[in-house]
């Protein structure tokens, strides 16, 4: 692109020529891009009382952290994002195009919606298959889909899901129809969408195998961007089939392979706390990552809990108030952040860091909290949105590796540090801020005055030229200090 425009401007093209041509240059980009790529933008709701939500929420977080099964394109979709909690796309179903708002879960691998037959107020949205021509049940039999501490229960069915329109539509896709759910009813959408590394189940295709096997896109790679809850026009993007070169341009993602077949699991090189004044704080080695989009923390091993959360507030000269579902409420406002440390995490030989304005949970009413949580796996850290807000994040099922890349921690790093400046040298800013202004006043005043002096000169000479005699030298010296 930077080529594009040097040429242009070194043809010395006018202003208005210019701008047609990149005018041109842009539409051609998008109509080119809008043949292989499909955007999913992601949504938010609003919501009054957060801090009671979250709570609850979270009290189902680890649930879906994977469940557990008893019995040629590139297509970009917008999703949706509810209190930095859950993460939504909206896929359309059956012949009728019905719409249903699923949550993103790279912790599981089935796609489910709620039965017209669903026992229960939970759900707004209820699919009838009896009224799609395409929708049929495969097994009358329950398949029961466990997680954490809720299920859910229906038959397979199979019918028609499209992605955006009827250009991107998967044929036979199979789904569970569920007619009951326990303990899960804090998930806010109309049902769930897995992507984990699992291809097939019971000779079943997964979603993504089905979408290359229908031409739909070329390879079995998705990749997920994740906006803060603060940006209100971007929530962020699921892409399937390939990566966004708009947020990944002339950078390297970082890969690293699986350690399972069933989930997106790497290995952490290491973890640290780092604040600049303070002592850093590791925290081993061998761990590994899971990477799940249904979790909303980042949740770590049980017995490191407790010392990473004392090393944490340590490090930040902070002492919680309270302890509610494993997370540390304390009294805060926007100049808390930067007395937290940056969680950071080595992966394939480089660091990714997660910043306090990304692992806290702001209220705006005087009261924060930490988004860690410990997890009953051992030697495993379940790295949710917190992680997914911050890194750009891209599954390769194809070559069975995470790609990873950092993103967003430069604002917040530069927002923090010119809010911690501020806020502990206020004194010396006005002080600066001052003289600056005196100087750039007297500037102005000198740079006035011999301006003066220049018209009072080019006026003397003009007078002189009139009077057509030449005053001596005494009279031009006395002349000069007058108008001095």
């Amino acid at each position: 692109m930077s080529n594009v425009y040097a040429a242009l401007i070194r043809f010395n093209l006018n202003s208005r020529t210019f701008i047609l041509c990149l005018v041109a240059l842009v539409l051609s980009l998008q109509s080119k891009a809008s043949s292989t790529i499909l955007r999913f933008k992601l949504s938010k709701h609003p919501v009054e009382d957060v801090i009671s939500q979250f709570e609850y929420l979270l009290s189902i977080d680890q649930d879906l952290g994977g469940e557990i099964e008893i019995q040629p394109d590139i297509i970009q979709k917008p999703i949706s994002n509810y209190l930095n909690i859950q993460y939504f796309i909206t896929l359309k179903f059956g012949s009728n195009s019905e719409e249903f708002k699923l949550l993103v879960d790279t912790g599981s691998s089935w796609l489910w919606i709620p039965s017209s037959e669903f026992n229960g107020k939970k759900f707004l949205r209820k699919y009838m298959c009896l009224v799609s021509t395409g929708c049929s049940i495969l097994d009358s039999e329950l398949k029961t889909l466990n997680y954490g501490r809720g299920q859910v229960r229906g038959p397979l069915a199979q019918d028609t899901v499209c992605l955006s329109d009827s250009k991107h539509c998967i044929q036979d896709q199979k789904f569970i129809l569920i007619t009951d759910q326990a303990e899960l009813n804090g998930i806010q959408g109309d049902g769930v969408i897995g992507l984990s590394p699992r291809e097939y189940i019971d000779e079943h295709a997964m979603l993504l195998t089905n979408l290359k096997q229908q031409g739909i896109i070329k390879e079995r790679v998705f990749s997920i961007s994740l906006k803060d809850k603060r940006n209100k026009h971007d929530n962020g993007e699921l892409i399937l089939g390939g990566i966004d070169q708009n947020i990944v341009g002339e950078r390297l993602i970082v890969y690293e392979e699986l350690v399972s077949e069933t989930h997106w699991t790497i290995n952490l090189q290491g973890i640290a706390l780092s604040k600049l004044g303070k002592e850093r704080k590791d925290f081993g080695k061998y761990y590994q990552g899971m990477i799940d989009s249904g979790t909303s923390c980042i949740h770590m091993p049980w017995d490191l809990y407790e010392e990473f959360i004392e090393n944490l507030f340590e490090m930040a000269e902070i002492t919680p108030i309270k302890s509610t579902q494993n997370l540390r409420y304390f009294w805060c406002n926007e100049k808390t952040f930067s007395k937290f440390p940056t969680l950071e995490f080595v992966i394939g030989g480089e660091t990714f860091r997660i910043s306090p304005e990304s692992y806290i949970f702001y209220q705006e009413k005087d009261i924060c909290f930490t988004m860690f949580q410990p997890a009953p796996i051992m030697n495993t850290w379940v790295l949710g949105d917190v992680f997914l807000r911050t890194v750009y994040t891209v599954f390769d099922l194809e070559k069975k590796k995470v790609g990873l890349l950092q993103q967003g921690l430069l604002e917040d790093s530069i927002l923090m540090i010119l809010k911690e400046f501020t806020q502990n040298n206020l004194f010396i800013i006005v002080t600066v801020g001052g003289l600056i202004g005196i100087l750039l006043c007297r500037r102005q005043l000198s740079q006035g005055i011999q301006n003066l002096k220049i018209r009072r000169k080019v006026e003397m000479r003009k007078n002189v030229e009139m009077i057509g005699t030449l005053p001596t030298m005494d009279s031009l010296n006395g002349y000069i200090k007058d108008i001095i």
